[in-house]
C-alpha cells in the first residue's frame, strides 16, 4: 500500500481548499496503476481526512474515506432545560 499527503485547491467552487477530494484521489491511483492507495488530506485546514482507494480493475475505482466534519460538545442538561 502507497500513502501520500495531498492538498486541493479549486477556489472557483467557494472553497479555497479541499479537505478531502475523492475524485482526485481516484484520479491519482489511475493515473500510476496502483491498486491500493492511502491519501490523507485536510491537515492544514484542521479538517484531517484519509482517502483510501482501490482500483479493481481498468473501469473500476472504489474510493472510500473518513473524514472530521465537526466537532462539537452539548450540556444535556443546558438542552433538555431550554426545551
Amino acid at each position: 500500500k502507497q500513502s501520500f499527503y495531498a492538498r486541493g485547491f479549486n477556489p472557483k467552487t467557494g472553497h479555497n481548499e479541499d479537505a478531502a477530494t475523492g475524485v482526485a484521489a481516484g484520479a491519482l491511483a489511475a493515473c500510476f496503476d496502483m491498486e491500493n492507495v492511502s491519501i490523507e488530506q485536510g491537515a492544514s485546514l484542521g479538517k484531517p481526512s484519509v482517502i483510501l482507494v482501490t482500483l479493481i480493475d481498468e473501469a473500476t475505482v472504489l474510493v472510500g474515506g473518513k473524514v472530521s466534519v465537526i466537532q462539537a460538545s452539548v450540556d444535556i442538561r443546558k438542552l433538555l432545560a431550554s426545551l
